[in-house]
């Protein structure tokens, strides 16, 4: 599996989510699964919208506390989407 889609959100931004609990709902070519939270806190930010296609390892929302500095994630993320993007711009090419 290299990328998913974003089915749907379980949470809004500004909810509570506990560790364990459904997040996101994921879409791939072969299942559609629920995506559990990895921690505990208030969803701060989902950083790509429902029905996006997102590459595996992509950071999918932050958690956190509300007083809490956001980290910079889209960086993180833009730089992995670029990467995702040549390797499949490569392998058509190879094609």
């Amino acid at each position: 599996m290299k990328e998913a889609t974003v089915g749907r959100w379980l949470k809004s931004e500004g909810e509570p989510v506990a560790e364990g609990e459904p997040l996101v709902e994921l879409i791939t070519d072969k299942i559609t699964f629920e995506l559990e939270a990895t921690g505990s806190g208030i969803l701060r930010q989902a950083y790509f919208r429902e029905k996006s296609v997102v590459p595996v390892g992509c950071t999918l929302a932050a958690l956190g506390d509300s007083t809490e500095a956001l980290p910079d994630i889209e960086a993180e993320n833009r730089e992995r989407i670029a990467a995702w993007e040549a390797e499949m711009a490569a392998s058509q090419e190879a094609a």
